[in-house]
């Protein structure tokens, strides 16, 4: 274990800057490169994996977070997640704890109280989203439209998809297929 984390740890310092974009979107894709290696060494953590996508969307690396995105749906990503939140008596602030247990060791030594926890909700709908958008932004309309009909298949009720959808129609200036998704939002 100590090994795998001289290796992230090397994975992050390692990281060059993209002279393509800009400053600050460099510092953006140093980010997601560093998610991904991450991933890439401990590919359970599909979180990173998650965090990268984004951050490179952020960074407007819009083709390496497609793959990602497409990665993130092929694996059935979800997103759901457990948190164990406590409040530390001293200083009333939240606090997370990675596992129960040990949440639980700290409300019994007195050191928090008001333990929970929390279910995070699935991110699967807006990866449909932001794989779509990353789609109008590489100019492939088309595409992106496939990726909100998959996407609304499976969350039929989404008001961001449909929303999406109709701003790609928008775009392609179908303005009655846009003014209809308008009416059914």
């Amino acid at each position: 274990m100590q090994n795998q984390d001289i290796q992230v740890s090397a994975a992050f310092k390692d990281i060059q800057q993209d002279g393509t974009i800009s400053e600050a979107d460099a510092d953006y894709a140093k980010a997601a490169k560093g998610f991904h290696m991450v991933y890439v060494l401990s590919p359970r953590d599909t979180l990173y994996l998650d965090n990268s996508a984004l951050i490179y969307n952020k960074a407007k690396v819009y083709e390496t977070s497609s793959k990602l995105y497409e990665k993130l749906l092929e694996l059935n990503y979800t997103g759901i997640s457990t948190t164990y939140v406590a409040t530390n008596k001293d200083d009333g602030q939240d606090v997370t704890y990675n596992d129960e247990k040990t949440m639980n060791l700290q409300v019994k030594l007195g050191l928090a109280e008001n333990p929970r926890t929390e279910i995070n909700e699935s991110r699967r709908n807006i990866i449909f989203k932001y794989l779509a958008e990353n789609y109008v932004e590489l100019g492939d309309l088309d595409k992106a439209l496939q990726v909100i009909a998959d996407g609304r298949k499976e969350f039929p009720e989404s008001y961001e998809l449909l929303i999406t959808e109709a701003n790609i129609y928008f775009k392609k200036d179908n303005k009655a297929k846009f003014k209809e998704l308008l009416e059914e939002a």
